[in-house]
């Protein structure tokens, strides 16, 4: 992509199962496989017909004696590489905050892989504390990668 889009030529869509389907088809499946429709909420990017970005957050129940607090969790947000680097991912990071707090979930949080120095500056300028991990991951859960817990309170 040559031009910057603008904002307004991206339309952000609530994901039902069909585009879930769809995306999972046509874009990643592994995207797919990490949108949350029941369970959270999946919000899709589109240019004209095509997904170009999406976040997906679930719901998680705090463990007790915090059980009545809820978190969004960031499971998946990408952008297409094409689209990157134009305030999209930022724009879709507020607006699964301002899902969370329609549903007065107390915190929103994501994990980013030590490698993703861009994603590492954005969670900073939007205000997400960070906390440097390692997590097992892979297909067989052998192999750990380095990174950080983002959080941010909402309310």
């Amino acid at each position: 992509m040559n031009n910057p889009l603008e904002l307004t030529e991206i339309k952000y869509v609530v994901a039902d199962l069909k585009l879930k389907e769809s995306i999972t088809r046509n874009w990643n499946k592994v995207i797919g496989n990490h949108m949350h429709i029941e369970d959270g909420v999946s919000i899709v990017g589109m240019h004209g017909d095509e997904p170009i970005s999406i976040i997906s957050v679930y719901w998680k129940q705090w463990i007790e004696p915090l059980e009545q607090y809820y978190d969004g969790y960031i499971d998946i947000i990408e952008v297409k590489p094409e689209y990157r680097r134009q305030g999209i991912a930022k724009y879709l990071i507020e607006a699964a905050e301002k899902e969370c707090r329609v549903r007065n979930i107390s915190q929103i949080r994501a994990w980013s892989s030590d490698n993703k120095t861009e994603a590492i500056n954005m969670w900073k300028k939007l205000g997400y504390g960070m906390c440097p991990a390692r997590i097992l991951s892979g297909y067989h859960q052998d192999e750990l990668v380095n990174g950080y817990y983002v959080v941010k309170t909402l309310f």
